[in-house]
């Protein structure tokens, strides 16, 4: 089953009156890449996964990213999470379309930042946080390395090509989004009108308390 987000869709949700610098725009991925490792960690958790190396690896990210945000204004805050609500329905979609091929939920987290941050290198090659952009793709790709399915190669064409169209011409999104998770919510008066959230596994299916 495709569950590619058309075009269409994703225009219906850029901001047509603002555009940004290609840098601005490669901290906006960085950003989506933040939201994704913090699934990531969660996703590993689940799959009993997180020890050992992996624990170090994701320690050394969360070190990393320390050094991106410093001195950032509410302004440029707000325009990173725009980037991030113009993408979210997008990344999800290939979420959803790798794990039906039965790569796992990490993996496929993996195999989505991976190709997010060589996007920021291929595009942003004065981005004033290139050294930390390619240092992330260094710990990501030993993550990447050790997926043995070989779903993991899949190109991610649709995703690659609108995220470069779309930071070439600085389009983002109408509104913030402040939040990501690949739990998807579960939307039913009853539960709603109950104190708890609950949302539904994208992987499992399984209705989760959050």
């Amino acid at each position: 089953m495709k569950t590619t987000v058309k075009v269409e869709e994703l225009m219906r949700r850029v901001d047509p009156n603002i555009t940004i610098s290609i840098d601005l725009y490669a901290l906006g991925l960085l950003n989506i890449v933040d939201f994704l490792v913090v699934e990531l960690e969660r996703l590993m958790k689940e799959e009993d996964r997180y020890k050992g190396i992996v624990k170090t690896y994701l320690a050394n990210i969360d070190s990393t990213f320390k050094k991106v945000y410093t001195g950032r204004t509410i302004k440029e805050t707000e325009v990173l999470c725009k980037i991030l609500y113009l993408y979210k329905p997008l990344i999800i979609s290939e979420y959803k379309r790798l794990t039906r091929r039965r790569l796992s939920g990490a993996d496929t987290v993996i195999t989505i930042i991976r190709k997010i941050l060589m996007i920021i290198e291929e595009e942003a090659k004065n981005f004033k946080y290139l050294p930390e952009t390619k240092t992330l793709g260094k710990i990501i790709g030993k993550l990447w390395d050790n997926i043995r399915h070989r779903v993991k190669n899949d190109p991610l064409y649709y995703l690659s090509y609108q995220m470069k169209s779309f930071m070439i011409q600085g389009m983002i999104g109408k509104y913030p989004q402040d939040s990501f998770t690949f739990l998807r919510p579960h939307i039913e008066k009853s539960l709603l009108e109950r104190p708890g959230a609950r949302g539904i596994d994208l992987d499992s299916g399984k209705t989760i308390e959050l």
